[in-house]
């Protein structure tokens, strides 16, 4: 709580007030300070491990990994990638699921390495959440309609940006996905780097209108450029766990949005001399060369 510094109001109260202000102002200090004071806290947060920067300067070796088992504590939904940048990750209903090079999906396991990952707790009861071709949620629209990429993002920041302009969001997108184009990166060799991922990762374009799947991620704002991805970033998983990757474009249908605020941003970074000794740098081209905005 914001409070005028005592010389500026001092001279308005007599030696009397002034005391008993004194002593107000202490004891709520002490309060503040005890063990028993809580601080107001966000109604979630998000936990990531690493950074997007250090990635891109390509640390992302089994030294600066932390293992799934760790990692699942911070929560029951998110994404991230595994040592090398091999394959991509997703964690939907508190199980994490790894997207192979291959096109292969399997269950990760606890020992499994990840330099990097971005998670949170996902709430039952969702901020926001938009139903077309069925009903419920906090905001509903009918009609069965196909909504591109662009269409169901300026949807998002239409509704959202009266007050998550600067604030992260977190994102669930179901329904069944006529059209979607997905790329899953391939593991780096020692003598290759973050700008060879491009170039070797696996591009693959579905067209099925009965892929019933789940894309979810998170919206970062601006500011948050290097630390993390900026603008959207999504990964998929189809209903029976055949097909998925890291999300470029899609056409969905029969969909359902879940739009949660994250107030909280915590970030842990890696305990290694791989990570401690790094340059690492921020450098636009490279992220977006890559994350395909």
């Amino acid at each position: 709580m914001f409070t005028y510094p005592r010389i500026l109001y001092s001279h308005l109260n007599t030696p009397s007030q002034h005391k008993a202000r004194m002593t107000e102002e202490l004891s709520s200090e002490k309060d503040q300070q005890s063990s028993t004071f809580k601080p107001p806290q966000p109604r979630n947060e998000i936990f990531q491990f690493s950074l997007l920067s250090a990635l891109v300067s390509s640390v992302y070796s089994k030294s600066v990994g932390r293992r799934m088992s760790a990692l699942r504590s911070f929560g029951n939904f998110g994404l991230g990638t595994f040592t090398d940048l091999d394959g991509e990750m997703i964690m939907l209903d508190g199980i994490a699921y790894h997207l192979t090079f291959d096109g292969s999906i399997k269950i990760v396991e606890p020992d499994a390495l990840l330099p990097f990952a971005t998670l949170t707790q996902w709430p039952e009861d969702p901020m926001l959440c938009k139903m077309v071709g069925g009903r419920g949620g906090k905001h509903e629209r009918e009609g069965n309609k196909i909504f591109d990429k662009s269409t169901v993002q300026e949807w998002i920041e239409t509704e959202m940006a009266s007050q998550s302009s600067n604030d992260f969001l977190a994102i669930k997108i179901s329904g069944q996905f006529g059209y979607i184009k997905m790329r899953t990166a391939k593991a780096v060799t020692p003598e290759q780097s973050w700008r060879d991922v491009p170039s070797t990762q696996r591009v693959e374009e579905v067209q099925s209108p009965g892929l019933q799947g789940t894309m979810l991620g998170f919206r970062a704002p601006q500011w948050a450029q290097g630390v993390t991805v900026a603008g959207y970033h999504l990964h998929f998983i189809d209903e029976r766990k055949e097909k998925g990757g890291h999300v470029l474009d899609y056409k969905v249908e029969n969909v359902k949005i879940e739009v949660e605020i994250i107030k909280g941003f915590k970030v842990d970074l890696p305990v290694s001399k791989e990570f401690e000794n790094a340059e690492i740098k921020f450098n636009l081209e490279d992220i977006l060369s890559v994350e395909g905005k």
